[in-house]
């Protein structure tokens, strides 16, 4: 199964959604970081595409 360029735009869509969500709602440092760390692998993703 390949992963085509229709896919790799939702998930960098998701990824940066799920840290808006995240930080709007938690305000715990855990969960401040793992917004930090969802928005590093959206970059990740974006540099590798």
């Amino acid at each position: 199964m390949e992963i085509c360029k229709t896919d790799t735009v939702r998930l960098l869509r998701l990824l940066k959604e799920a840290a808006l969500i995240i930080e709007d709602n938690c305000r715990g440092i855990r969960s401040l970081d793992k917004a930090r760390q969802l928005r590093q692998m959206a970059k990740k993703i974006q540099r590798k595409k």
